[in-house]
Formats: C-alpha cells, structure tokens, sequence
C-alpha cells in the first residue's frame, strides 16, 4: 500500500490552458497561477496552468501526519509527500508535527459507497 500524507490535493485537472483563456476572454494580463474563492464556503483553490494543462489544488495541504499511528504500518511500502510549494524545511515542519494551513481531507466522513446493482 501507498500512502499519501502530505500535500496539495489536486481537485481536478484539464489538458486547456483555462487560465490563458479565462484572462483572454477579460482582457486580463496573463497570469499562470490565480486563487480561486468560493463564495459560500469562503474556501480558497490554488489554479494553476503549465504546459501540460490547468491543475486545481486545494489550497490547504492535505495532512494525514497525526493519523499514521492508526495504519497498520507493516502493509504500507510507501508514505507519499506532495511539496508543492513548500522548501524541505518547511516539509520538515510539518512532518515534526506543524499543523498550520492543513486539514484531513475529509477524513472524518464516509465518502466511499457500495453501489447495489
């Protein structure tokens, strides 16, 4: 088993250059990176745009770092990091206990269902 502990979580993916487009359609100057803020919620999404697409983060890192003494750790081959972003001292923080600008991911709630057929 792999398992993600750390990082930004990418919410979605597209091969266009959304950003690019979004700024031609405004008449805005280009710009590959842009926070996005949900208007109810007031949560914020880091968009950003390369050569290979416009990726959607969330814009709190993913932390599963207080969980692990609850996996079975002899299953688990891998425990994946996700830097964007961050120098190594500041994934250091973090992995020494720094919870500031993280959350679970939703952790806490079912969010997988089996589907009768």
């Amino acid at each position: 088993i792999v398992l993600d502990i750390y990082g930004k979580n990418t919410i979605m993916y597209s091969r266009r250059t959304l950003l690019t487009n979004f700024n031609k359609t405004f008449n805005l100057s280009e710009n590959k990176e842009m926070i996005l803020s949900q208007n109810i919620t007031k949560n914020e999404f880091l968009a950003t745009e390369t050569d290979k697409g416009t990726f959607i983060f969330n814009n709190k890192y993913f932390n599963l770092i207080s969980y692990l003494k609850e996996f079975n750790e002899e299953k688990i081959l891998y425990y994946l990091v996700y830097p964007n972003g961050l120098k190594v001292n500041e994934i250091e923080e973090y992995l020494n206990g720094k919870t500031e600008n993280t959350n679970d991911g939703f952790t806490h709630r079912k969010t997988i269902y089996k589907l009768r057929w």
